[in-house]
């Protein structure tokens, strides 16, 4: 069973870990053996590392994201 860590805003509730946890599961198609710490760095949102893989889902990622598509769009003109 591969181990998994779970890193997750503060008071997130405990139905998302859940959540969060069966989906990981489901779109790899294995049990996962996590390990979840709460993370005061994050405003909202998750980490998840498994398997040397990063899944970033944070908050602040989604903001930079949209951040960046928003100067890609005023430069475009």
């Amino acid at each position: 069973m591969k181990k998994a860590l779970l890193k997750a805003a503060p008071k997130t509730a405990p139905e998302t870990i859940e959540k969060i946890k069966a989906r990981f599961s489901q779109y790899l198609n294995e049990e996962l053996e996590w390990s979840v710490e709460e993370d005061a760095s994050l405003i909202g949102g998750f980490l998840a590392y498994i398997d040397g893989t990063v899944y970033d889902c944070t908050v602040a990622t989604k903001l930079e994201e949209i951040k960046q598509a928003l100067y890609d769009a005023v430069g475009r003109n």
